[in-house]
């Protein structure tokens, strides 16, 4: 619930007691991963690795932590050991469109882009609101000249981007007008 409402560092104090209390606590260990990982911190934000892991190993069958940990590999620029963690997550997970698209960036990063494009295309499939598969497919499209596919997918990028904002607003008009009440 502290998490919920912003305070970080309060859910992060309960998350470590709770893992003191117990370090194999199911799912303690990816909750406190997930409120380093959205603190302000970044001191905090480096923490977030070594607790997704913790999670794993309590878990090894913990789909979104293998999927967390690739987006922290990925953000440090190791994209090989990103893409193999987006791989656990999607083994575990096959429909998972958020892992499918980390490692479709990963393999961009890594100069893979064909093997990219089918994953996106799947991507877009289990989830066609996914804006950042939109966004990549796009321009692999462009890479290689399918220039009438890049347009379709930069439309549908656009179309789902003002969606997205338009929801964010009314989330935040939502929940402005309750904290005000």
């Amino acid at each position: 619930e502290l998490g919920r409402r912003g305070d970080h560092e309060g859910a992060i104090a309960q998350y470590r007691e709770a893992i003191r209390l117990n370090p194999k606590l199911p799912g303690a260990h990816f909750e406190l991963a997930e409120q380093l990982r959205n603190s302000p911190d970044p001191a905090l934000n480096a923490e977030a690795e070594r607790e997704y892991r913790a999670a794993l190993e309590v878990n090894e069958y913990d789909a979104k932590a293998w999927l967390q940990l690739g987006g922290v590999l990925a953000g440090k620029g190791d994209f090989t050991a990103a893409a193999e963690h987006y791989r656990k997550a999607i083994a575990l997970q096959p429909q998972n469109a958020e892992a499918k698209t980390g490692l479709a960036a990963a393999l961009i990063a890594t100069n893979r882009a064909d093997e990219a494009i089918s994953l996106l295309e799947s991507a877009i499939q289990d989830d066609p609101a996914n804006i950042e598969a939109h966004y990549r497919l796009s321009g692999l499209y462009r890479r290689v000249g399918r220039t009438a596919d890049s347009e379709r997918e930069m439309k549908a990028f656009q179309h789902y981007k003002e969606l997205k904002d338009k929801l964010d607003r009314t989330f935040k008009q939502l929940t402005g007008a309750v904290s005000e009440k």
